[in-house]
């Protein structure tokens, strides 16, 4: 499982998609899904844990709920302790989680291009895109309960607006690490990988 999260207009859905059509993920069987708005009666863990597929390339997960309610000073409906077992859950199934930042510049723009569609307003989109940074240095919000499982970092920014083709590759590759890891501690029985 790859999850993809980030704030609105970094370029996520153009980089899972992206995701899906490399050679080595299109031949594992790799597939896109999306959770950016939950659905009322949402259940945080049960909803969570029964999208969680190792084939599958995740446009937003578990973290863009904090992240969001944080940005839109509103209380997160998924509780500290419900996000730690999500991580547990998540690193089980050998998942990584990739988090893309983009420079303010780009996140005006693109947002002047597109307000009319966006769900959320420009300040709450520059909140979380800040929160999103320093989860990516800190893996830590000052003042919060929670600590972030993040396995890489990628940021937009002036001379690259979206994820390139090194991104993706790093990305793969580290996908392709954590697989064989998993097999490999599964035959040594250490531990019983749930893919």
């Amino acid at each position: 499982m790859i999850i993809i999260e980030g704030t609105d207009l970094v370029g996520k859905t153009t980089l899972c998609k992206a995701l899906c059509e490399h050679d080595t993920l299109l031949k594992a069987g790799i597939t896109y899904s999306s959770l950016s708005r939950l659905p009322p009666g949402f259940d945080m863990l049960h909803h969570h844990r029964a999208r969680m597929a190792c084939g599958l390339v995740q446009d937003r997960f578990h973290m863009s709920e904090v992240v969001y309610s944080l940005a839109a000073d509103r209380v997160s409906r998924l509780s500290s302790e419900i996000y730690r077992l999500l991580d547990a859950m998540v690193t089980l199934h050998g998942g990584i989680i990739v988090i893309v930042t983009a420079d303010e510049w780009l996140l005006r723009e693109r947002y002047a291009a597109n307000k009319e569609r966006e769900m959320f307003s420009l300040d709450v989109v520059l909140r979380a895109n800040e929160l999103f940074l320093k989860i990516a240095a800190i893996k830590h919000v000052p003042g919060q309960p929670f600590d972030f499982k993040v396995d890489m970092h990628l940021n937009c920014h002036i001379e690259m607006p979206f994820v390139g083709e090194k991104g993706i590759q790093k990305i793969v590759n580290l996908w392709c690490e954590r697989r064989l890891a998993m097999i490999y501690a599964g035959e040594r029985n250490v531990v019983r990988p749930l893919c």
